[in-house]
């Protein structure tokens, strides 16, 4: 009998020995589980976070600088159409990001203040069916992707506009044109947007009815030769990839030597719509003097 009575009690210890041992290890490696997912969330908050602060510092620049001369890297990226989305976008991330820490922190709280009692059953074991040798790399070079954009923020890239060279590739060598008519000079001169020179000059009406007036226009200049240039502004209608040149023709009777090329103008003439050869465009064209091009004073928009 005691022999019975002590090999149960040997049997009864290791069984409790066995329990608080796997029970402690599950727990040990839950844990740790915990460790790691609270990290692969902190990861994905934190880039949240830095998006949105991102988002703010650049659009606050970009809504609030008045020297054209001097863009914000914003305001060289992407239309002004678009920037305060860009700063309401910042704040809702934040805002976003403030909630989710707020949660994390109290769930961590709840599952450290969580007590396990002498009928806890929920033990992980060897075979409890969870995979715990998963790799959390993939979280980290997503991260490394994610955060490339801030790194570039950070860095202050972009910190200019279009180059000279890509510029000059996208107005091209100067289209040919028509002859320069000798037109009627009409009243009511004023200035001229180039968004409505092209509107124009893709309107027979609007051509007949401009011609010969009196045009103020404020661009860009490049030469094509001693008496001619191309006058352009560049439009961008979301963002930097879509920006397009919006052009007209300045042809003088005496020579542009001493303007620089793709210096900001204000040129004064009379305005033609001339036929582009080979196609159905028309250019807006500027006939004037070089005493009439204003090049002192003129700043960039």
């Amino acid at each position: 009998m005691a022999d019975t009575h002590s090999h149960a009690e040997h049997h009864h210890h290791d069984h409790a020995y066995d329990h608080a041992h796997d029970h402690g290890h599950a727990h040990a490696h839950h844990h740790h589980d915990h460790g790691d997912e609270y990290l692969e969330q902190l990861f994905t908050i934190g880039i949240c976070g830095a998006f949105g602060a991102v988002a703010v510092a650049l659009s606050v620049p970009a809504l609030t600088n008045t020297d054209p001369a001097n863009p914000s890297i914003l305001q060289i990226i992407l239309s002004p159409d678009f920037h305060s989305f860009v700063l309401v976008a910042g704040v809702v991330l934040l805002a976003m990001t403030l909630v989710r820490v707020l949660a994390l922190w109290q769930e961590a709280g709840e599952r450290k203040n969580h007590v396990h009692g002498p009928d806890c059953n929920h033990v992980h074991g060897p075979d409890c069916g969870h995979d715990h040798d998963h790799s959390h790399g993939g979280v980290y070079w997503r991260a490394v992707v994610l955060l490339f954009p801030v790194v570039l923020f950070i860095w202050g890239q972009p910190n200019q506009g279009f180059s000279a060279e890509w510029v000059v590739g996208r107005l091209g060598d100067g289209d040919e044109i028509g002859q320069v008519k000798s037109v009627t000079a009409k009243e009511g001169g004023r200035r001229f947007s180039f968004d409505e020179l092209n509107a124009f000059a893709n309107n027979a009406d609007k051509r007949e009815s401009e011609e010969g007036k009196t045009a103020t226009v404020k661009g860009q200049i490049r030469k094509l030769g001693d008496k001619e240039a191309t006058l352009y502004r560049l439009k961008m209608t979301c963002c930097a990839a879509d920006t397009i040149p919006l052009k007209a023709r300045i042809v003088t009777e005496n020579s542009l030597g001493g303007i620089t090329d793709h210096a900001w103008v204000e040129v004064t003439g009379q305005l033609q719509f001339v036929h582009v050869p080979g196609s159905a465009d028309y250019l807006p064209l500027l006939k004037t003097d070089v005493k009439n091009i204003k090049t002192k004073g003129v700043l960039p928009e």
